[in-house]
């Protein structure tokens, strides 16, 4: 399955209501083996993965198994405290990888402190077995927090990328589809004498904080066989939390 076409289907997948971000892997046959959906707060998990098979099944004539459908609901976040984080997903046991390379990097949670001109990020992942974690500072202005973010984002990626491998935050934006708002986030990948312009997007929704990581995540899950250190790497499977509505 070529990238344009995950990156079709997964953008199909995003304009169902409630989700934010969705993310498509596909069997070595090309069929589909697991659709992992980050929602909105105010969305039930159950009947958002019915609505995606259906919309599937109605635009595309997909039919997919509620089974290898994954659904993480957004908790609120309160936007009265100066220091706002992401609650993090449960995962469970890591398993081995799928043959085709599955591996991808893992949304854990964005932490954001503003004091006075200064703000601070924090951006915790997750890539196979290993918690990656990584921090920028700048000044709060228009878009300035967010670029922040793309560099804190880049940052933690940085601890499993070749070490002839560099990764720079080139343009940011937010800009209108539709009846909904994308960001767009740009990451230069700059290797010896090569630069390669990678693109990613995530629906705004709620969250443009977590939507700025989702959009840069966007833009290097597609490479990360090709860029990241060598080594075996093993994948966490993410499951529903029991607590959940």
């Amino acid at each position: 399955m070529a990238d344009q076409e995950r990156d079709e289907l997964q953008g199909v997948i995003c304009r169902v209501k409630g989700v934010e971000a969705a993310s498509v892997i596909f069997s070595n046959s090309g069929e589909i083996s697991e659709i992992h959906i980050a929602a909105s707060p105010t969305t039930r998990a159950k009947n958002l993965a019915r609505d995606v098979r259906s919309y599937l099944a109605a635009t595309l004539g997909i039919n997919v198994n509620h089974q290898k459908i994954s659904v993480a609901v957004r908790d609120e976040v309160s936007s009265n405290s100066p220091l706002t984080t992401v609650p993090q997903t449960k995962i469970a046991v890591p398993t081995e990888p799928a043959p085709n390379g599955s591996n991808r990097l893992l949304f854990r949670s964005v932490n954001l402190l503003v004091e006075g001109l200064r703000s601070e990020v924090q951006v915790d992942l997750t890539y196979g077995n290993r918690e990656l974690t990584g921090s920028a500072t700048g000044v709060p202005a228009v878009l300035g927090t967010e670029r922040v973010i793309v560099e804190a984002t880049l940052a933690a990626v940085s601890e499993m990328i070749a070490a002839n491998i560099k990764l720079l935050a080139g343009d940011l934006t937010v800009t209108r589809i539709g009846a909904g708002e994308v960001v767009l986030a740009e990451v230069i990948l700059v290797e010896s004498r090569r630069e390669q312009q990678l693109v990613g997007v995530c629906p705004k929704g709620q969250d443009r904080h977590r939507a700025v990581v989702f959009a840069v995540l966007s833009a290097l899950n597609r490479i990360l066989s090709r860029i990241t250190k060598p080594g075996k790497w093993v994948e966490f499977q993410v499951e529903a939390d029991p607590e959940m509505p």
